[in-house]
C-alpha cells in the first residue's frame, strides 16, 4: 500500500460518471464552493472567491487535476460509498480516509496497478460516453 496521492481521482472520476450514469449526479446540478472546501495543490478553485457555485461538469476533474474538486466528489458521494464502490471497481486494497490535502486524512491505493492501461486491469470500469 502506498499514499494514493492525485492517483485516487482517477477511480474517483469513474465513480462520479457511473453516478451520473445511474442520475444520482447531475452533471449540470450546482455545487456551492464554500471557503472551508479550499485546499492548496492543483487546480485554480482553491484561488477563486467562496460562494463560487460551477455545474458538476465544470467541477470534476475531466480536463484538470483539482485537489479541491476531488474533496467536493467526496463529500457529494461520501466516502463509505467510495470505498464500497472501489471494491465493486476491483481495487479491493483502495481506500479513501478522508479528503485531499488535509493533514492525516488522504488515502491509501494499491501500487500495482500505477502506469497500467486502465481499459486493461479494470474492464468493469466502463462509463457509458452520454455519461460525459
Amino acid at each position: 500500500m502506498i499514499w494514493q496521492a492525485s492517483t485516487i481521482k482517477v477511480p474517483l472520476l469513474v465513480l462520479a460518471l457511473q453516478a451520473v450514469q445511474a442520475r444520482v449526479l447531475d452533471l449540470d446540478g450546482r455545487v456551492v464552493i464554500q471557503a472551508s472546501d479550499r485546499v492548496p495543490g492543483a487546480g485554480v478553485l482553491h484561488q477563486l472567491g467562496a460562494g463560487l457555485a460551477p455545474s458538476w461538469r465544470d467541477v470534476l476533474m475531466i480536463a484538470v487535476s483539482h485537489h479541491t474538486a476531488a474533496n467536493l466528489l467526496i463529500d457529494r458521494l461520501g466516502v463509505t460509498e467510495i470505498n464500497m464502490n472501489f471494491g465493486r471497481l476491483g481495487l479491493r486494497n483502495t481506500r479513501q480516509v478522508g479528503k485531499l490535502e488535509l493533514r492525516l486524512s488522504n488515502g491509501l491505493i494499491q501500487g500495482e496497478w500505477l502506469g497500467k492501461p486502465l481499459t486493461a486491469l479494470f474492464p468493469c470500469w466502463n462509463v457509458s460516453r452520454s455519461a460525459t
